[in-house]
Order: structure tokens, then sequence, then C-alpha cells
């Protein structure tokens, strides 16, 4: 971060992050962290919450976190007062979370990485693993409005909770370049028992914990409060003197300071912070827009990769905000930004309550409620409810950051707000999208939906021209929608049911069978992105594609699902019953699609004659290489000599290996031409195995032959097909990309116009009376796979 003759300051950090649902004591076993007396009247946390210490030590007090108010501060303080500026402080970063269901939504979008950070997860020791968790909010001990339910228990929500410790990436997007010291290898969690004293059966529920507890020792580390025993017991309205084992914390505090992050800051870093500072202090406001800050940055010879840097480096450190989603801005209070996301959510909470009006004074939109148990709010409620920056820069952020997502006009979905589905209301959903295909699972496999996904994939769906939330009624509000189970509308045609069933989501759609493999791929791309921003570890939370098993000759009693063949995409293995594969349905097979997946070629073994037919002859040298590259022995000289002996000698030879072999020894020119050749044998299979079209190999096909505008709409006339969809939107393709309007015009075509039938050999026949052209090789330059 900082030159050796620039720098200034070394400090140490370790991030604690604790977790759990409300009211089980979080924010308490902060205080008793600090050594402070929590205070038994406790107002509900906001979505996060920052508290910042300074590691202490003495011969007479021992190790200590004193609270302070900025480490940011604390570090300014530091060198205008310190003779020895080499010093190096160890500061404590403590992310208290809101215990509420909407909040645990939506907490993943400000929490980055997992590195140098000790987990803490609560459990109240009064209820059970198997009872069902109650979500509250709460101000000064009095709980708001009704319980919120989520078909949870609290053994589901431990899962939810610990999963997504593992899932996360070991780093953030700006920790490469720190040092980072961890006592384990793999990420630490403490696990608080609270409330042991109200507990009837004390030992028996920290028993069935700590047994519990056992499934997750490959992922993580349980820290342990003595041999065998892995469940810290706490009252969590008592101070630290007054707890069962008075010297608890100060093994915890520690075990805490054995992990860290550290980095140098420059003098010019600080100067920087400081010109931010000073600025927004004179104009007095709490945004800075980032071009201040480069210009602020040049004073001090920073360029502008620099400043960004140091930007996200005061962000890690709770110092500042400084989102890339939001580039352009920076916010000089991290709390106050969240304060005010909180209070949009929490307004949801307070139904038949004045507390926003009489306590916080803010005159509310008298609808702000009634759309909130819609799930939705107005551009109007942002503007009261934005106290701390431009209604437009917090607006801005939770879209970008996919919280919220713009649906009407002046109209915002939220769908972390909305009530949860009982079983009847999700049974009625089921039944009323079940008529044509089978619903489609996607599960991971640590067997829960990571914590936060379903309502972003929801958010991130709706900013798709093709997605629509579920028609309005007459008086413009969303109906028949909940926070885990919401309808979309599907252009062009049916309607899409997505269900969060805790462990897997449940796909559901109605319209046109032929649509079923495009929105497929179009939701997995999407799981995909959100894991990436999510920060999360795409080893970990591999996407799977399984089915409800409908085996006639399963006779499980229950609901169970079958486990869909990576390899080929035909058969299901069910985990009951006598006959555990099966092939895939005709009511199945239209999410996977007709086609033959380029990827199963890959991975497939290529027969000798392919390979010496499609992978022309290269210099003796090369063909040494590609023979050590493949990890064969002997001296070779021919080709054919090489693939017969690697066929021979591996185990499971595929395309793959020898595609990248090629791209090892630079042979770039000669992995194009070889993956062309396999993507039209795949294009001949699919029109060889297959009676019905798809709009994807289509494509791949015209777009070999080199169409154009012109030969689009004689094959419009070959097809029987009117052209009055294109007449009708003709501004609004007047500016898209020409593959765009032919996939357009391909799609009208495949789901009902024109009389001609959908088949293969009906687009082969219009294809030959169009051109005698054979199809065209793409050039060489075309990306392979990776």
């Amino acid at each position: 971060m900082a030159s050796a003759e620039d720098e200034v300051l070394t400090i140490k950090w370790t991030k604690v992050l604790i977790s759990g649902p409300p009211e089980t004591g979080k924010s308490s076993s902060i205080k008793l962290l600090l050594g402070e007396v929590p205070n038994p009247l406790h107002d509900s946390t906001p979505i996060i919450k920052p508290v910042q210490a300074v590691v202490q030590s003495s011969d007479e007090t021992g190790t200590r976190f004193t609270r302070i108010e900025s480490i940011i501060d604390h570090i300014q303080s530091k060198i205008s007062t310190s003779s020895n500026e080499s010093d190096e402080q160890h500061f404590i970063c403590i992310t208290d979370t809101g215990g509420q269901a909407a909040f645990l939504d939506i907490a993943p979008a400000f929490l980055r990485g997992k590195s140098a950070v000790v987990n803490i997860v609560t459990q109240k020791l009064t209820k059970g693993l198997k009872d069902e968790t109650e979500f509250f909010y709460s101000v000064q001990g009095k709980r708001i409005g009704d319980p919120v339910k989520r078909k949870l228990t609290n053994e589901q929500v431990l899962d939810w909770l610990i999963s997504s410790i593992v899932s996360m990436e070991s780093r953030g997007p700006n920790e490469e370049s720190y040092e980072i010291v961890c006592d384990s290898s793999k990420p630490s969690v403490f696990v608080f028992g609270t409330f042991y004293d109200q507990s009837v059966n004390f030992e028996e529920k920290k028993e069935h914990l700590n047994e519990y507890l056992d499934k997750f020792d490959r992922d993580v580390t349980i820290q342990n409060f003595c041999s065998g025993n892995r469940v810290f017991p706490l009252i969590a309205n008592k101070s630290s003197s007054e707890q069962k084992n008075p010297n608890t914390f100060e093994k915890i505090i520690h075990k805490i300071c054995k992990s860290y992050t550290k980095a140098k800051i420059s003098r010019n870093q600080l100067q920087l912070l400081k010109g931010i500072q000073d600025s927004c202090k004179e104009k007095n406001e709490t945004t800075i827009p980032v071009e201040e800050c480069y210009k602020i940055g040049k004073k001090h010879n920073m360029k502008p990769d620099d400043v960004q840097k140091t930007l996200l480096f005061f962000h890690d450190l709770s110092g500042i905000s400084y989102f890339t989603a939001l580039p352009n801005v920076v916010f000089l209070k991290p709390q106050d930004l969240v304060d005010d996301i909180s209070l949009l959510i929490s307004i949801s909470f307070f139904e038949g309550s004045d507390y926003i009006e009489d306590t916080l004074k803010i005159d509310m939109p008298n609808d702000a409620l009634e759309n909130m148990q819609h799930g939705y709010f107005e551009t109007k409620v942002i503007n009261k409810i934005a106290r701390f920056c431009k209604p437009s820069d917090l607006l801005t952020l939770m879209i970008e950051l996919h919280i919220t997502a713009k649906f009407e006009r002046d109209k915002y979905f939220l769908p972390c707000v909305l009530l949860t589905a009982g079983e009847k209301e999700i049974s009625t959903l089921r039944k009323s999208y079940r008529d044509k295909v089978e619903p489609l699972i996607v599960s991971w496999d640590n067997k829960v939906i990571p914590r936060g996904l379903f309502c972003t994939l929801i958010t991130f769906l709706l900013k798709d021209d093709r997605i629509k939330l579920v028609e309005l009624n007459k008086r413009g509000k969303p109906t028949n929608i909940y926070r885990n189970a919401i309808q979309l509308v599907y252009k062009p045609s049916g309607g899409i049911l997505l269900i969060d069933s805790v462990t897997y989501i449940e796909i559901y759609y109605n319209g046109q069978q032929a649509n079923c493999y495009e929105i497929k791929e179009f939701i997995f791309d999407c799981l995909t992105i959100i894991i990436k921003e999510l920060h999360g570890s795409h080893n970990y939370l591999k996407l799977q594609m399984q089915f409800f098993c409908i085996d006639k000759k399963c006779e499980h009693p229950s609901v169970h699902l079958c486990v869909l063949s990576e390899r080929d995409h035909k058969t299901l293995t069910c985990p009951y019953g006598n006959v555990t594969t099966s092939e895939v349905t005709t009511r199945q097979r239209p999410w996977l699609g007709d086609k033959v997946h380029m990827h199963v070629y890959l991975h497939e073994q290529p027969p000798l004659h392919e390979l010496c037919a499609n992978i022309e002859a290269m210099e003796p040298g090369k063909i040494q290489s590609l023979a050590n590259q493949l990890n064969i022995s002997g001296d070779y000289n021919r080709l054919d000599g090489v693939f017969e002996a690697w066929l021979k000698e591996c185990s499971k030879p595929t395309r793959l290996q020898v595609i990248e072999a090629l791209r090892a020894i630079g042979e770039k020119e000669a992995v194009n031409d070889y993956v062309n050749k396999i993507e039209e044998r795949t294009f001949q299979d699919n029109i060889t195995n297959s009676k019905k079209l798809d709009v994807d190999t289509i494509l791949f096909a015209l777009k070999k032959i080199g169409f154009d505008m012109k030969t689009t709409f004689d094959l419009a006339e070959k097809l029987d097909l009117s052209q009055d969809w294109y007449d009708e939107n003709e501004e609004k393709y007047e500016d898209e990309p020409f593959e765009n309007i032919l996939k357009e015009f391909m799609s009208h075509w495949l789901h009902g116009e024109g009389k001609s039938p959908k088949t293969y050999g009906t687009l082969r026949d219009a294809l030959t009376t169009l051109t005698n052209r054979p199809p065209v090789r793409q050039s060489a330059s075309k990306e392979s796979p990776s």
C-alpha cells in the first residue's frame, strides 16, 4: 500500500463478524468483549453496524479491547502525537448484523471477504434446534409489530449462517496486496450459547448444539471452550465478571488477536483522507464526488488508481464507504448510509405504529406502509428517508447492490420485506404452474441456499427486459407474491414461478416448452454473476440441477430430489428405492434443451481417426512438445504416434486435454480449427438426434452461412412467416444488433407463427432454396472454450 520512503505507520486489524437471529444477544456479546455492561433495553441492530476498538495490553489488565470512535481518527491522532512513528497498532473491526429476516437477506451486499475474519454465531439456549425461528424488531426493548416467520428452524438458520461463512471467497476485492495471518487454515467460528441462565434444560440443549456442530468440522474450525465443549455459555444481560466463567473472554480475546490483516499506511494516504474530510466539513456535506478526491490526491502526487486503492483500503477499515458498484461517490459516514437503508426496510415492521413520525420526526407518505406490504416503495419515500446523502445516490446504490429493482415508473421492488407464504399458498401456486413441465431444482452441495441469494436473484432478473413482475391489480400493486415465492412474467410468453424452499430453489414455467432451456440458461448465468458479486466461492457454491422424483417404482413416502447426471444430462439418480437411476422424462427434458452440448463432446474420449483427420501436421519439435504436454513417454516425430500412445496410456483421455496441450505449445490456430470441427459435429448431431429446433442452434447455423437482413426476410417468406411483428416494432428494432433481430425472428417462428412444421427438415429445405453456399467456417480468431 505504501512505498518504503513514504511509510508512516504499520497497522494490523482483525475483522470480527457476529451473526444470529434477533434477540440472541449479539450486541450484548460485543459489549462483553469490550468489557462493557450490556444494555437490557436494546434497540434492534440495523443491517450491519461496525464497532471499532484498539487492542491494549498491560501486565495489570492483560490484553483487552477498548472501544474507539474511529480507527481513522485514532491513527491520525497517533501520527500527530507519537514520537515513535514505527509503533504498530492492532485494531478490532467488529461487525454486528441485524437479526431481522429482511436484514439477513441483504447484509451480504455490505460484507467483503473472509480473510482474517473471526466469526461469532449466537444461539439462544432457551430454544431447541428444531424450534421455529421468530424474527422481531425492537425499539428500547419493546417489540414492534408481529413476529415474522420464515418456516425456518433454528438449525436451518445456523446452517444458513455457518455455510455463508464457508462460502465466502478467502480474500475480498481489495485484499490481494495485504499480508494476512490466520490462526487456522479454515474459517474460525465461536458459538455463543446465550441466555443459558433462563434455559430449563441447559445441559441437554448445549449437548445437542455441540453434536450438531460436528458436521461443520471439514469446512470450519469451531473454537473449543474446553475439552469437547464448543459452546460458550453466556448470560447476555450480565457483565463479564458475573458470567459462569469470568475468564472466558480473556481467552476469546487472545484467540481473536491471533488472526489479523497487516498493511502500511503512507503519509500521502493520510493526507488524502484529511483533505477529503476537510473538504466535506467546509461544505457541510457527508459525501464527496470521486473526481474531487482525484484532485486532492493530485496535490499529494497520487494517481487516480492510487486514490481508488486508498479509498477501498479505508472502506475495509470502516472509515468511509466506497462501493465499486457506485464508483463516483464517496460516503464519509458509512453508518449513516446503512441506517437510511435500514430505516426504509423497517417501514414494513411498523404496522399500527407511529414510531417513524413521532420519534424520528419523518413525515411519511400515507401509502408507504401499504406499498411495503406489497413489496415495493416509491421515489417519494426515498426523498423522505435519505437523511445523510442525496436521495438519488441512495437509490442508485440500492439498485447497483441488487437490493431493489425498478418495475414501474417511480416504483421499486423490495422482495426482502414481503411476507412469507405458508404451505397452503405455496401448494396452490405450484399446482397452477405444473401443467406442462416438471419444475427444475437448483441446489448446492451444502444443502442450503446461500444467504441473500434468492432476493438478489429476483432483483437481478427484473433488470432484464424479458422479465416483468406478475400482472398488477387495478390499483397498480403486485399480488400473490411472497418473500419465498415470486411470480414473474416472461416475454415472449408465459410466467415463471421461483420458490425459496430453504435448501433449494424451485423453478416453474407455464409457457411454451421451447423457452425452458433459454430460461434455465438465463437464470444460471444470473446466479453465477451474483455469486461472484457477493464474493462467494464458486468451488463451494457449485450449481446443481435436480428434479423432484416422479419415478413410480420409488416407494419413498416423502418428497425428495433426484440428481441429474452432469456428464450426459440424460439420467437421474434417486437416493432411495430399488432402482437408483432413471431416464429424464419428456416433462423434464425441455429444461435441458434438445441439442447436444459442446461440453459433453469436450469431456468425451476422441477416436484416433478424428484426431488424425482434424489436427494437421506440425514441426517435429512441436510434436515432441505435444507428447510432453500429454504426459506420455518416448520420442515422437509423427502426430498419429503421439495420439495412439496417449489413448493407450491415459486412463481418461478427453478432447479438452488435447485442446489444452495444443494451446500450451502455442498452436492457437490448430486449437481453433479443431474446436470449429467439433462445433460442426455438435450441430450435425443436433440435426440428426432432434425432431424440434431451438433458437441457439438455428443462430449457430445461420451465422455460419453469413445471413443479413435481406436473407432474413427471404427466409421468412419461405417459412410462411408474416413480417407484421417486425413492421409493428420497426422503431424498437432500429438500433438493435442484427443478431438480436434474427433471434427474435426465429423465436416467433418457433412459437407457433407460420404454417410450416417446426423441424430441421423445414429449415434445411428453406435454406437450400435461398443459397447454394456451403456453411462457412468461422475465422481462426474465434475464441476457443477454456
